[in-house]
Parts: C-alpha cells; structure tokens; sequence
C-alpha cells in the first residue's frame, strides 16, 4: 500500500467539517464504489453496507492529495474496523479503496 497522506499541517476544524460532509453523503446513501475498491472490498468480505456505516461511524477523516480523504477509526456491521479512502464529487461520495 502507499502511503499518499499529504505532509502538509490539517487542522481539526477542517477535518471534522470533512468528516461531517462524508457522514451526511453516508446518511443519505450518496456513495458510489470504485471496481478496485468493490474487488478490495470483496477479497475482505466487506459489503457496502459495512463501508456506509465505517464512514457513519468514523472519527476522523485526513485529507489527503488529490482531494482525497483517509476515513479511519469507524467499523463495519460485525465491528471490524474499516479505513476507507474516497473523494467528495457533487453526488456525494466516490469510495477509492476499503482497507
């Protein structure tokens, strides 16, 4: 895996205002999958089910280069924890990879 976190300083202020756009996106069923991130998520047993409520239950979210955001600290359905990484789109959510 790469490592694509960005070296540049976040702020919490804007993680949580990230973190509450990709839970409203959650919420509201405003996710579309990546085929890698399908395969990733099945080589896992993971449904999108699993990753909706990873992304509900999140902490926290880093953004990352390229606009995307690394959304850890959430778990699937049977409470295995999922990192999720995915970019905001005006349709909602674009999931890269599960991990």
């Amino acid at each position: 895996m790469v490592d694509i976190r960005s070296n540049e300083p976040h702020s919490s202020q804007v993680n949580g205002d990230l973190l509450a756009r990709l839970k409203h996106a959650a919420k509201h069923g405003q996710i579309r999958f990546s085929r890698h991130a399908l395969g990733r998520a099945e080589e896992r047993n993971v449904k999108r089910e699993d990753v909706k409520n990873a992304i509900a239950t999140a902490t926290d979210a880093i953004p990352q280069e390229q606009g995307k955001a690394l959304v850890t600290g959430g778990t699937g359905l049977d409470g295995e924890v999922l990192s999720v990484v995915c970019v905001e789109v005006q349709e909602g959510l674009f999931v890269v990879t599960v991990f």
